[in-house]
């Protein structure tokens, strides 16, 4: 998932180094982020933010699994240099999921997590939607995100495909969000604004207004898959640099 950057400026956090071999991860408070250098080569930097100690004993645990992520998603993707933020939130938490995550640019990823979910609950998804941003990060170097609602859609369909490659099921509630009615009518209705820089991006995917929520993820899984099925020898990860138009529907 993609939205809006908002990171505080201000006076320089205290950093706090959590030692995990092969990895610099460092915890940032005080209203400002300050990234270390990847250790080993990785080329990966994760940056804690937010209140101190806001994770405990999960802080650790939450580097651990997108490092892990990282290692298996930088095998198939180009993903070099890569900084991600983890914090609480909560503003962009996906609603009764607990985690959220969005993808600002070919080298920086926020990630969310509610300090209050379980450690299994967190295992189970944190992992999938770092794989999601992660392609995101790839998707930047190529074509990009997108400017239209079907480059958009695509993007948001791709990386699901790829989380749903690398971790398989259960998939996400936003990929099936929709009735077979539901799909055929919002596609009839996405299909005149497919190509629109102007459209409503939260409306699309986040259900304000008329548009049921997640329409935008849901019609773009779709999408992704039918393209997938009519290309067997094809993967969301050998995909990531095909252009939206592609995956436009007959």
């Amino acid at each position: 998932m993609t939205g809006r950057r908002t990171i505080a400026g201000g006076r320089r956090p205290w950093v706090v180094l959590l030692l995990i071999p092969g990895l610099v991860v460092s915890a940032a408070c005080g209203g400002g982020s300050s990234p270390t250098a990847p250790a080993g080569g990785s080329g990966l930097t994760i940056l804690f933010t937010g209140p101190a100690g806001v994770f405990g004993d999960q802080e650790a645990v939450i580097a651990q699994h997108v490092q892990d992520t990282w290692d298996a998603a930088s095998r198939q993707l180009s993903l070099a240099g890569i900084t991600v933020r983890v914090g609480p939130g909560p503003e962009y938490l996906i609603p009764g999921w607990g985690i959220g995550g969005r993808g600002l640019s070919a080298t920086e990823i926020e990630l969310a997590v509610d300090p209050s979910l379980p450690g299994a609950t967190v295992a189970a998804r944190l992992p999938s939607l770092a794989a999601h941003e992660f392609h995101h990060a790839a998707r930047f170097r190529g074509p990009g995100y997108g400017s239209t609602l079907l480059q958009a859609m695509v993007s948001e369909g791709l990386a699901d495909h790829y989380a749903s490659e690398l971790f398989g099921e259960p998939l996400p509630p936003w990929v099936d969000a929709l009735s077979e009615e539901e799909f055929v009518l919002w596609l009839d209705r996405a299909w005149p604004k497919f190509d629109s820089t102007t459209y409503n991006h939260a409306a699309w995917f986040f259900g304000t207004g008329m548009v049921p929520n997640w329409t935008g993820y849901t019609i773009g899984f779709r999408l992704v898959g039918d393209y997938l099925a009519a290309h067997p020898g094809d993967t969301a990860a050998s995909l990531v640099n095909l252009e939206a138009d592609a995956f436009r529907p007959d």
